[in-house]
């Protein structure tokens, strides 16, 4: 039965059997994380979860974890990693009268959540078919035809995928995720972002999640906004200004910082950027101890999870009375570059070597 991400979360489901599959991996992987965490959320003595491997574990192992009673929670997940690797090839009936995995599917364990993580190419372009109305007899075939066990997972079970989004759509991608972060990006600035970036998923959502950061509470992104955060050339961007810093890189920065202002001098938004990401250094400091979990902390930050990691390997450069130091620097040449006509290039290069010099 097909499914959806918030169709489980608001309904509260928990599905005996989901199945992830597509050719999209970065959106199965986002949204593996999040029902997963819904499911730990949702269980206060927190879920048990384990991971098998279809590469190495075979159907027994497997079904042996399903069957484990959990000991403190309600439930447990139990989550297959590249399932489609137990069933590849033809599978005789024989074969799967005798499967391990044909016995459970007709009478899965209660107390476990088994999710089936998988690229299999015969399903490819289901969910469109299913949804439409004019090409039922398409998802039909592609049911009837899949074989076991998919066949009586999608009869029976759980699933949901995760199709190919073309390099045409990707702008109308970026529109949609924006809009879902209730923010507005128009048409020419998505397209100019896909232009900009690698034409995959992955690395355009880290791109969005830069830009979130930067616009902070404004609801409108525009094409300007693009060429600051991003521009043509990928290796001179005040993120990778950001991140040299993160690596106390002083050199690195000061011929960042030199290709930026030789091209566009927006030296205010970038000060905007670099104090902003202090700030966020600056509170990680205490959140780090009080809790590890970087979901936790990303929340708390109000930057992705993906970035923690970066942030925390940043910390260990940088000590508490360095990054105090640090808010002086960006400060005192805020203060500076407002109100003189000294050269800006000048300015903002001793900032750095004041950032990043180790007293």
């Amino acid at each position: 039965m097909m499914t959806s991400i918030e169709n489980i979360i608001t309904e509260k489901k928990y599905p005996k059997i989901l199945l992830l599959f597509g050719e999209e991996e970065f959106l199965l992987e986002e949204a593996y994380e999040k029902i997963l965490r819904f499911f730990i959320s949702e269980d206060k003595s927190y879920s048990e979860s384990e991971i098998k491997d279809a590469e190495v574990h075979s159907q027994s192992d497997i079904i042996n974890s399903c069957n484990i009673f959990p000991f403190i929670s309600k439930r447990r997940v139990v989550t297959v990693n590249n399932f489609e690797k137990l069933f590849s090839g033809r599978i005789s009936k024989k074969t799967e009268q005798s499967s391990p995995f044909a016995n459970y599917l007709k009478s899965p364990q209660d107390t476990t959540i088994l999710i089936l993580k998988a690229n299999i190419k015969k399903l490819n372009g289901l969910s469109s078919a299913f949804e439409s109305k004019t090409n039922k007899a398409k998802a039909e075939k592609i049911i009837n035809s899949s074989g076991f066990p998919y066949h009586t997972i999608l009869t029976k079970y759980d699933w949901i995928e995760f199709p190919k989004i073309w390099e045409n759509q990707l702008p109308s991608w970026v529109i949609r995720r924006f809009k879902s972060k209730s923010k507005n990006i128009t048409p020419e600035a998505a397209s100019m972002l896909v232009m900009y970036t690698n034409p995959n998923l992955r690395d355009l959502n880290s791109e969005i999640d830069k830009i979130l950061l930067f616009v902070a509470d404004r609801k409108e992104i525009t094409s300007d906004d693009i060429n600051f955060l991003i521009g043509e050339n990928r290796d001179y961007n005040v993120y990778e200004l950001q991140k040299s810093i993160g690596k106390r890189d002083l050199a690195l920065s000061l011929k960042i910082l030199e290709n930026m202002l030789a091209t566009d001098r927006k030296e205010m938004l970038i000060m905007t950027v670099l104090i902003n990401y202090f700030t966020a250094l600056f509170k990680l400091i205490e959140e780090s101890v009080l809790n590890p979990d970087r979901y936790k902390l990303a929340a708390s930050l109000g930057v992705n999870p993906m970035f923690v990691s970066e942030y925390l390997a940043t910390l260990k450069l940088y000590s508490p009375d360095e990054i105090e130091r640090a808010f002086q620097a960006l400060t005192e040449a805020d203060a500076i570059l407002k109100s003189t006509s000294t050269d800006s290039l000048y300015i903002m290069q001793k900032m750095l070597i004041r950032i990043m010099d180790k007293k």
